[in-house]
């Protein structure tokens, strides 16, 4: 995803949810998976919606977090 349809997502999340918070549970191990994870926060981290706090962003590795039936 590039700068402009980030934005322009968001910006119909917002107008519609006003707050709203991205959850990402992409893995930390898998190369593919953190470079994805680093370019959307990037996004995120450029975005005017995160200087107002409209929008959030949390990590988690869920696939640790559960990782042989500890849920």
């Amino acid at each position: 995803m590039t700068k402009e349809p980030f934005k322009k997502h968001f910006k119909e999340m917002i107008d519609d949810y006003e707050n709203v918070h991205i959850v990402d549970l992409l893995k930390d191990n898998k190369e593919r998976e953190s470079r994805l994870t680093k370019e959307y926060y990037k996004l995120f981290f450029e975005s005017d919606y995160r200087l107002n706090e409209k929008l959030k962003f949390l990590h988690f590795d869920m696939h640790s977090f559960i990782k042989g039936d500890k849920y």
